[in-house]
């Protein structure tokens, strides 16, 4: 999925549950709302937001797991 034209969301589904990538490849921070599971990776760079949303900078991404 692309929620903006710099910006991919993608999840890949297997039996014991998703992994979920979240990457910006441009110049404009993007906010979503804290992911169900556990984030297994991020950039540095990525910060918590209002009300518990992560926000990742330009040039940033993300792995977040869910267990099924």
């Amino acid at each position: 999925a692309l929620p903006r034209p710099d910006t991919i969301d993608v999840t890949w589904s297997y039996a014991g549950g998703d992994l979920r990538f979240v990457g910006v490849f441009g110049g404009e921070p993007f906010a979503l709302p804290k992911p169900p599971g556990r984030v297994v990776w991020r950039s540095p760079a990525v910060t918590e937001g209002e009300n518990g949303s992560l926000v990742l900078p330009a040039w940033s991404g993300m792995f977040v797991k869910e267990v099924r």
